[in-house]
């Protein structure tokens, strides 16, 4: 099996890919990286994962990043430490990050009412009441899975995430015929189509694609260069085969993971990204709100994201802030080692996003298969804990 290390406070961009035997003319590996790498191939060796991305980051340094395994376990295709993953839902924060772009324009207020963009949601009906409520959905709720709108899609859009067959317009249209699952702001109730709906509002407001928005004003400052919410053609050498946890073992999935004929961008599920990228997004949240010098947002809306909304969740591990999962000393145990009001997300593809802002810490965990249990995830992210 071939893999990938680069030296600790080396970035991806620009560096040499070195072998195990080139690596042993260099420095020796620090602890944490040596644990780190040692997970990673037991990870693939016990069959947990078929390969693996994990890059660790402490005060603007890389003091890990490595790959393991294979982007395609047939084709013995080595994993890339540059590979471009499908990261699901880790998508989210990133579009919550594009709406409060806007309410730094001035655009956009976290209190509005969503009617006040999208009029198909003025006239609400909730299950299980006779008569339209009252109650307007707003922004914040939609950030923070208040809204009210329903866990599960319309039946349209049931396969919305393997086909991507729909417009955005035409997804949130339909999210809007249906009843929401409770009053808005009564509850917490976790909304794909709820970030589907901020997406949309994303480009009323901008007049323009929601992909073309999130490209000018987040990924091009942030030089995230291979992140993106429709398939770069010249880049799907880079993109790992998805699998399936299925009986225990990992077997092929059928979707195409180059997304042909692709219509809908996913603000909730459809983004590309790889570990070099998400870092950068994460260092600008740990700046609060600047990167390289470059300032995308004011430090009181990132600090908005990681604030724990008023409403709990029904998770008994984080609260919910804008887009994040946000852990305090009030919440149960972690399955994998943080600070408190540390705060990150996950993805259906099993990858993973924390950020610790005590310890200036950045842990990302990138992987492909879906209906896992994180079961790789969880020991990666203990091991790359510094300590």
């Amino acid at each position: 099996m071939e893999r990938r290390t680069f030296l600790a406070g080396l970035s991806s961009v620009g560096c040499l890919a070195l072998t195990k035997n080139a690596a042993a003319y260099l420095a020796p590996m620090s602890p944490l990286q040596e644990r780190v790498r040692a997970q990673l191939d037991l990870s693939v060796s016990d069959g947990l994962t078929v390969g693996a991305v994990m890059m660790v980051v402490q005060r603007d340094n890389v003091l890990a990043l490595e790959a393991a395994g294979y982007a395609d376990l047939a084709a013995k295709r080595p994993m890339r430490t540059d590979a471009i993953f499908d990261i699901r839902s880790i998508s989210k924060p990133i579009t919550v990050f594009g709406a409060l772009l806007l309410v730094d324009d001035g655009k956009l207020a976290l209190e509005d009412p969503l009617a006040k963009f999208l009029p198909e949601f003025s006239r609400l009906t909730v299950k299980g009441q006779s008569q339209p409520t009252n109650v307007p959905i707003t922004i914040r709720q939609l950030m923070n899975h208040s809204s009210g709108i329903a866990e599960d899609r319309p039946p349209e859009l049931e396969n919305i995430t393997r086909t991507f067959d729909h417009s955005l317009a035409q997804d949130v249209a339909l999210v809007a015929q249906q009843p929401l699952d409770f009053t808005p702001g009564s509850k917490w109730t976790y909304s794909s189509s709820g970030i589907a709906v901020l997406g949309r509002v994303i480009e009323v407001i901008s007049g323009q694609p929601f992909e073309s928005f999130m490209e000018k004003r987040i990924f091009e400052p942030l030089v995230m260069r291979d992140s993106s919410f429709f398939t770069n053609r010249s880049k799907v050498d880079r993109i790992p085969t998805m699998y399936n946890l299925e009986g225990g073992k990992l077997v092929k999935d059928v979707m195409d993971v180059t997304r042909p004929g692709q219509k809908y961008p996913g603000p909730e599920f459809g983004l590309f990204s790889t570990a070099e990228d998400l870092r950068h997004f994460g260092q600008m949240m740990l700046n609060r709100g600047t990167w390289n010098g470059h300032t995308l947002i004011s430090s009181k809306l990132v600090d908005e994201m990681h604030r724990p909304a008023d409403i709990h969740t029904s998770v008994p591990k984080f609260q919910s802030g804008l887009g994040f999962a946000i852990h305090t000393a009030k919440e149960a145990e972690m399955s994998y080692a943080v600070t408190n009001e540390s705060y990150g997300a996950n993805g259906a593809s099993g990858g993973i996003i924390w950020i610790d802002p005590s310890l200036q810490l950045i842990r990302i965990y990138l992987t492909h298969y879906f209906l896992g249990d994180f079961r790789d995830g969880n020991p990666a992210m203990n091991a790359a804990f510094p300590g």
